[in-house]
């Protein structure tokens, strides 16, 4: 699929989970629920009991904050209870679009 895990290197966590939403096609609300699914399937199989996500997709892919949080939260959402998620933004607005989505 389209997730890889590593180290963490120097963060404070167990590991990074990394989701592509481009490569040899462009970023599109679909890569992006496509690459949030995956990487929530991924965090379950790790046990993991936290995982946290920026909206991907919003950066290099250019693609709209409001929609994307709209997309992930909606495969989020769908994730079992016993895992805490949480979804960040690059920019203070970010955080509104977030709001505005759950």
């Amino acid at each position: 699929k389209n997730t890889a895990v590593t180290g963490a290197g120097n963060l404070n966590v167990r590991y990074v989970i990394h989701a592509a939403v481009l490569g040899d096609e462009p970023a599109s609300l679909e890569t992006v629920r496509k690459a949030t699914r995956s990487a929530l399937e991924k965090a379950v199989e790790l046990g993991l009991k936290t995982v946290a996500f920026p909206l991907l997709g919003t950066g290099v892919g250019e693609l709209p904050v409001e929609e994307v949080a709209r997309v992930m939260l909606s495969e989020i959402k769908k994730a079992p209870d016993t895992l805490e998620v949480t979804l960040y933004g690059y920019r203070p607005e970010d955080a509104e679009a977030i709001r505005k989505a759950l």
